[in-house]
């Protein structure tokens, strides 16, 4: 069975390096440490929306679809994670934020705040949407 519990605690270590990126917006500890944090959830979430849709029986696809089409068919499904359109912007900014990272330790991830803490609530509403499914079908 999935672990939505792991999941939250990958969200609150989001949110926690997001708190101190605001207390020392210039330490690029700090940002590297929201940057892997970002990755991680990203990455997460993509693996627990095919995996929920793996024990809800929803769709036995659900493994060989884009990410775009997955996301499409769980708000079709009333599994909410996004929109397709932020989703990908998310995933833009990630790819901008690494690569930005890489050339210049003075990137600025601390301008990416606000995007960084809405992803996270949606990421908590995502948890919380499928922790509820599971526990309606199981």
């Amino acid at each position: 069975m999935m672990d939505i519990d792991n999941y939250k605690q990958a969200i609150a270590w989001l949110r926690g390096n997001l708190a101190e990126m605001q207390s020392t917006p210039g330490d690029p500890c700090v940002q590297l440490a929201v940057l892997q944090s970002f990755e991680v959830t990203y990455n997460l979430s993509e693996a627990i929306l095919r995996e929920a849709y793996v024990q809800l029986g929803t769709d036995e696809y659900a493994a060989y679809l884009s990410l775009r089409e997955l996301i499409w068919r769980a708000s079709e499904d009333g599994i909410r994670l996004s929109s397709r359109k932020h989703w990908m912007r998310y995933g833009l900014a990630l790819e901008t934020m690494t690569e930005g990272f890489s050339l210049s330790a003075d990137s600025s991830i601390a301008d990416a705040g606000e995007l960084l803490s809405r992803f996270a609530d949606e990421l908590e509403s995502f948890a919380n949407c499928v922790q509820r499914r599971l526990v309606s079908n199981g």
